[in-house]
């Protein structure tokens, strides 16, 4: 957290589009930019009377620091004394703690940290689904993964397009799932434009389950196979998954940031087909994954809770 006083200059980096606007602070008056400022996208209303500032104005601010980049970046909270930004903190990064890994279920530690990245967009195919990611090293590879949660709008203008050229900042953590080249990074910034203030976790949220069954109607396969319906659900879903061998069946469910949030199965269980039901009543929407895991082999799925 920073107190800041200083004069507003403006810059404008994008000339086919006006509503993108870099504000810059001067605080030592030698006409230099010592920070940037996030007010959010371009169409956000901030609670209280305050507004944006104008080129030459002198504000006071107080707001997250991102020490990363240059000049580096504050997320503002206040202006003048008047609300901007509620100030947010659920235990990453942003804001001293370190809840931001993967955990165990992924092989991963629990330190997010910051990173300020340039490169090409494309797509890429992780957990059965398509992810944008980012070509850092200009080689026709995607080294990253962006993430921009469970509810993006693809009609947000500050989601970039396959083949775009992007700036991203984000909170990366620092290691790769099983099945995956890429690091995972879950984007707070996109070419200076706001998109989620760091520690706001809307959309990454966990889910908790109950026991399994066996499901005797069901077709015996020759590989793992996991399916819950409905999808989206609310608040309850089954998961109808097979096994072709005898052994340790364990479901573990993590949030999308890697964090193991349940386990919902850890037995022995004979070669078959069973069914477990989860009821998410009295938690938030947001997608989760759960990993299923017999012996040596395993398989992640997502689903999504939609209230």
């Amino acid at each position: 957290m920073v107190d800041l006083a200083g004069v507003v200059t403006l810059a404008y980096p994008d000339s086919t589009d006006s509503t993108r606007v870099r504000y810059l602070l001067d605080v030592d008056a030698d006409n230099v930019a010592d920070y940037r400022l996030n007010f959010g996208p371009a169409d956000y209303v901030p609670p209280s009377e305050a507004t944006r500032p104008n080129a030459g104005d002198e504000v006071t601010i107080s707001g997250a620091l991102m020490s990363h980049g240059e000049p580096p970046m504050v997320h503002v909270h206040t202006i003048n004394g008047l609300l901007w930004f509620e100030p947010r903190d659920h235990g990453d990064g942003a804001h001293g703690g370190d809840g931001g890994g993967r955990g165990d279920g992924f092989g991963c530690g629990s330190d997010l940290t910051y990173v300020d990245m340039s490169g090409v967009v494309m797509s890429v195919m992780v957990f059965e689904s398509v992810f944008l990611a980012v070509d850092y090293n200009n080689d026709g590879n995607a080294e990253y993964v962006i993430d921009f949660g469970d509810n993006v709008d693809p009609m947000n203008s500050v989601v970039p397009q396959v083949g775009e050229t992007v700036d991203i900042v984000g909170g990366m953590l620092g290691c790769t799932a099983e099945g995956m080249d890429q690091e995972w990074v879950v984007v707070y910034e996109v070419n200076g434009e706001f998109y989620r203030m760091p520690g706001d976790t809307d959309g990454l949220d966990p889910i908790l389950g109950s026991a399994v069954s066996e499901n005797p109607n069901a077709v015996p396969v020759s590989h793992l196979v996991a399916t819950n319906y409905p999808n989206p659900f609310n608040p309850t879903t089954t998961i109808d998954f097979s096994t072709p061998i005898t052994g340790l069946v364990t479901m573990t469910v993590f949030d999308v940031l890697g964090r193991q949030v349940a386990t919902l199965i850890n037995d022995n269980l004979a070669a078959g087909s069973y069914t477990t039901s989860w009821n998410a009543a009295g938690l938030p929407s947001g997608m989760y994954m759960y990993r299923l895991t017999v012996n040596e082999q395993s398989i992640v799925n997502r689903m999504l809770l939609l209230k």
